[in-house]
């Protein structure tokens, strides 16, 4: 059952400071393995700011999540055996949590799902994210003749018998661009370079936390 609390490995503080608040959390079954299955609580934060900026921009006719970061938290059915580091099963969690983050990108009702590069980013002192880019189209349908280009991130941390999923998700241009919106200031104007840096700036908080 949901605690409504942010768990101990969110960076709260970093993602206040970028705008974001706290949209959904929930527990689900993530997938089975041979030897176990693996659950996850997630918590899914949303761009209040440029979502607010969009609506006011559009007269209210774009009232839509543009950016988000989901941290999932891994728990093993049954636990992990003493001395058995998370760090042996994530290749297979990786693998899975591709194949699951592009269903559920689909489910969500995005078209033109593509996967892209895979990129091998620093975070901490030593540690090392590889991250898997998506790109897709949220063809809002309430919304005639508009669409939103958006670029996603995927990642899996780990930490001897602690592990999270990473998922983000940020336009790919600006959304004065997409939208047409003239005289716009920040965050409309924000390219998909600097929502780029961002995201390693609150990967670099997660991991962070987890190895803290």
């Amino acid at each position: 059952m949901s605690s409504n609390r942010p768990d101990p490995v969110v960076p709260q503080a970093a993602f206040d400071d970028a705008g974001f608040s706290l949209a959904e959390q929930r527990t689900e079954r993530l997938f089975e393995l041979a030897a176990a299955r693996i659950d996850g609580e997630t918590f899914r934060y949303e761009d209040d700011r440029s979502r607010t900026a969009l609506a006011a921009a559009t007269d209210e006719t774009v009232d839509h999540p543009v950016r988000f970061v989901a941290i999932t938290r891994l728990r093993f059915q049954p636990s992990l055996p003493p001395g058995v580091s998370l760090s042996a099963f994530a290749s297979t969690v990786r693998r899975e949590a591709r194949s699951s983050f592009a269903d559920r990108l689909e489910r969500r009702g995005l078209t033109e799902i593509r996967e892209g590069r895979r990129d091998r980013l620093r975070v901490g002192r030593r540690g090392r994210a590889r991250v898997r880019t998506f790109r897709a189209t949220d063809p809002l349908p309430e919304v005639d003749g508009r669409s939103l280009a958006l670029s996603f991130r995927l990642t899996v941390l780990t930490h001897r018998r602690r592990g999270v999923i990473v998922t983000a998700g940020f336009p790919s241009a600006p959304l004065a661009d997409q939208f047409g919106i003239a005289d716009a200031a920040d965050p409309l104007t924000r390219t998909a370079e600097e929502y780029e840096s961002e995201f390693r700036q609150l990967l670099d908080a997660i991991y962070q936390r987890l190895t803290a």
